[in-house]
């Protein structure tokens, strides 16, 4: 749901550090992203997204944050 608290693990492409982090669910994607566990992150541009791996994407970690 809009609001969930993420937290992200990059794994081990190039530059994951810069994008490990808490992230807040603004946008759900589109047909089924949900269900592939895929999260789609948003980025300011295309060379920042393709940092994360030669081919925009890689393997993460994920965890669901609990309200405290």
């Amino acid at each position: 749901p809009f609001g969930t608290v993420l937290i992200i693990d990059g794994g081990s492409g190039p530059n994951v550090e810069d994008y490990n982090g808490i992230y807040v669910v603004e946008d759900r994607g589109g047909s089924g992203i949900e269900n592939d566990g895929i999260v789609d992150l948003f980025f300011e541009d295309h060379q920042d997204a393709v940092m994360v791996t030669h081919y925009g994407w890689n393997y993460a970690e994920i965890w669901i944050a609990e309200p405290v």
